[in-house]
């Protein structure tokens, strides 16, 4: 009876053990489960400029929150208060894409790499 109890016990400390790990990055770090979209306040300029709305990338663990960065940057051409380019960013800042609303309709009608 006492080695079905501990290998009951052993089971099930391996198992967590286990699970856990996955959720570690290589350097032990937690991964992350969900992440969420934040926008920043509207910088608004003087014409000719269009107004700037920065979007901000949240990584989450569960509730721990693991990093925040810039993510996307709104352009606002016609300074109507919906976007009308957006840039996508890599983890370091630099441009990978934009997207264009020319006809101000809500959808993208072009991308750009």
């Amino acid at each position: 009876m006492r080695f079905y109890a501990l290998w009951l016990i052993i089971s099930i400390l391996g198992a967590s053990c286990a699970s856990t790990e996955k959720n570690l990055s290589p350097d032990g770090k937690p991964l992350p489960t969900h992440f969420t979209l934040e926008s920043g306040a509207v910088e608004k300029k003087a014409d000719p400029l269009p107004d700037y709305i920065p979007i901000f990338v949240n990584s989450f663990a569960g509730e721990q929150l693991l990093e925040r960065h810039l993510g996307y940057k709104g352009w606002d051409f016609n300074k109507d208060g919906i976007i009308d380019m957006l840039e996508v960013l890599d983890a370091k800042g630099k441009v990978l894409r934009r997207a264009f609303d020319w006809n101000r309709d809500g959808t993208v009608d072009e991308v750009r790499n």
